[in-house]
């Protein structure tokens, strides 16, 4: 079914019932059809039928634009049309399992100038670069082919935005919340008039503080953190998109832990289990969710291998217990 936005919630348009998606990041698609070495994951709709087992109402799909290029051999306009051909038996997985799907255009940078986060080892280094004529042209092929498929029921516009500046401020805000509009008013709105736009935040997606003075002006929008444990550490969930929930729809579209490392529990300034802490607070707003990430090799992961060493049917599907 439809998702409308409506005040601070979600609702579902054929009934007026609030909607709560509590579901898991999938691997892109292209990046499991095209990654060199053994297939980890199945591809296919296995994940998506053990996620839904599992619990799952929703998944979010992810598209690196350097997966796109590559799908297309370097012509982008290939890559979106092996991009549609995934997405089609996504669709058909989610109608068969009543599972809802999110959309994500997952680059990192700062849309809004064209500037990319960069890592700095290779080949991971041009894994978020793209375009403004990417970034459009990809959101016109989606929206023209999904506008009336309910299945589809978000379109994220933009993974991660950051800026050079350890969080954002209400210029960057405003710059973000302007490249949203455009990019909605210019591309999507003329294709998909009610489908329902996710707008992320800034510092890697987590700090919405400055979207409850400045929304995105458009007809259905929500918001998007991601939560991850290190980010409490300079702002709180409550000043960083807590307060933002009470007023616009928030989800938290990326949440995701490990037992150490970077993503590990401990990053966090709370008082109880990372995990623990967080399901309250977002239990106590009825925050949508997605883990990060149905997998056993994109950190932090829902998944670890057995002794075969490979993912190919349901009993390999062995949950981490350190990212749950």
């Amino acid at each position: 079914m439809a998702i409308q936005s409506e005040g601070n919630r979600l609702i579902r348009t054929e009934n007026g019932a609030p909607a709560r998606l509590a579901g898991v990041n999938i691997q892109d698609p292209l990046w499991q059809r095209l990654s060199p070495g053994p297939r980890i994951l199945p591809h296919g709709p296995l994940s998506m039928e053990v996620a839904a087992a599992w619990g799952a109402n929703a998944v979010r799909v992810p598209f690196h634009p350097v997966t796109i290029r590559h799908a297309g051999s370097g012509n982008w306009r290939r890559g979106l049309e092996a991009t549609i051909a995934e997405l089609d038996w996504i669709t058909l997985a989610a109608q068969a399992l009543r599972l809802d799907v999110v959309v994500d255009f997952h680059a990192i940078g700062f849309p809004a100038t064209e500037s990319t986060f960069d890592f700095d080892e290779a080949p991971y280094s041009d894994i978020y670069r793209t375009t403004a004529d990417e970034i459009e042209s990809f959101w016109k092929a989606i929206a023209e082919r999904y506008a009336d498929i309910p299945e589809i029921v978000a379109f994220e516009l933009y993974n991660e935005a950051e800026r050079d500046s350890a969080f954002g401020n209400a210029n960057d805000w405003e710059a973000h919340a302007s490249w949203a509009e455009n990019l909605l008013q210019k591309i999507i709105r003329p294709l998909a008039p009610n489908k329902l736009a996710i707008i992320g935040g800034l510092h890697f997606g987590y700090d919405l503080e400055e979207a409850a003075n400045r929304p995105v002006q458009d007809i259905n929008v929500a918001y998007a953190s991601h939560p991850y444990p290190h980010h409490s550490q300079a702002k709180s969930w409550e000043q960083a998109f807590g307060r933002t929930s009470e007023k616009l729809p928030v989800l938290l579209t990326e949440v995701g832990f490990a037992s150490n490392g970077f993503f590990g529990r401990d990053h966090h300034r709370g008082f109880r289990n990372w995990e623990l802490e967080l399901q309250s607070y977002a239990d106590a707003r009825a925050l949508s969710f997605f883990a990060w990430n149905f997998s056993a090799s994109w950190e932090p992961t829902l998944l670890k291998l057995g002794p075969s060493g490979v993912i190919k049917t349901k009993a390999d599907f062995i949950p981490n217990e350190a990212g749950l």
